[in-house]
């Protein structure tokens, strides 16, 4: 063992550990004083740093003040408990919706979400997979998927900077695959007690892999969305959300619009209604296209 070494291992050893001073000696030195005697004050005093070494510096300020005033100051408040480490916290949801309706047509229709939250410090994280299915006559009149993954970090009270990876799938709407990638920075504004606007926007990069002859297409944008989120009350919610790709060739512009309502626990129903708009429409692909759906939640 090396002297540094040693020399701390000893002190370290040797060095007694800091403790308050217990109650019982406090009243003991402060009773002492009461005469005015500073000889027995200094013995007492004496006594109690052997007894409770740890407390020795605060038995000596304390013995100083009462031979100084000859009053017992009053005790010291206890300290505070360290702070919990902050644990991260994880929510969900699962979404299920389901449709059919025969006669002069036959038609199904499904659409299932989940989502996962968590947040740790300064950090929060969301994940988000959904389909959208639609069959008519044995035919798939709408085939989506899409998976989003969204991460922010606070920078000041309401705002954040943010990171944005979504991956689509809809070959009914001319592409193999969409992988949108973008960062940028945003802001939470509270608009009254139950009423919040979220705002981000920055740069972004898109690569399109197209079904016709086009093939893979990468292009530089940008990104803005505006979401809206009103607790109508305790079992009631409201929630509206506009998102936009701006490139220089296509662009994406999707409009949500959804009112969700408790049952019973953690199950509710969600009415929604999805607009979609492509700037760059795939031939023969109408640019605009929308989705209303009733789905039941499930909250965890």
């Amino acid at each position: 063992m090396s002297v540094l070494a040693l020399f701390v291992a000893v002190t370290a050893s040797a060095a007694p550990v800091a403790t308050p001073l217990s109650g019982e000696g406090r009243a003991l030195l402060c009773a002492s004083a009461a005469d005015g005697d500073a000889a027995a004050t200094q013995t007492v005093a004496r006594l109690l740093a052997k007894q409770q070494p740890g407390a020795a510096t605060e038995i000596e300020t304390l013995a100083a003040a009462l031979m100084a005033t000859g009053q017992c100051p009053a005790p010291p408040p206890p300290p505070e408990p360290a702070a919990a480490a902050a644990t991260g916290k994880i929510k969900g949801q699962l979404e299920f919706g389901l449709g059919q309706s025969t006669g002069t047509t036959d038609t199904a229709n499904a659409n299932v979400a989940a989502s996962l939250e968590g947040d740790e410090g300064a950090w929060s994280q969301k994940l988000r997979l959904t389909l959208d299915y639609q069959d008519v006559e044995g035919i798939a009149a709408n085939e989506r998927y899409t998976a989003a993954y969204d991460v922010r970090r606070s920078i000041a009270k309401n705002a954040f900077v943010s990171g944005l990876v979504t991956l689509e799938a809809d070959r009914l709407a001319g592409f193999r695959s969409r992988l949108t990638q973008s960062f940028g920075f945003g802001a939470k504004v509270a608009l009254g007690p139950a009423l919040v606007l979220d705002l981000s926007g920055g740069p972004s990069r898109r690569e399109t892999e197209w079904l016709d002859p086009r093939g893979k297409e990468a292009q530089l944008g940008a990104r803005g969305t505006a979401g809206l989120n009103w607790k109508i009350a305790d079992s009631v919610s409201f929630a509206a959300t506009t998102s936009g790709i701006f490139e220089a060739a296509s662009g994406t512009i999707e409009g949500q619009a959804s009112i969700t309502g408790k049952l019973i626990g953690p199950l509710a129903t969600r009415l929604q209604f999805t607009a979609r708009h492509e700037t760059k429409a795939y031939p023969g692909i109408e640019p605009t296209s929308t989705t209303s759906r009733a789905s039941i939640v499930y909250d965890f």
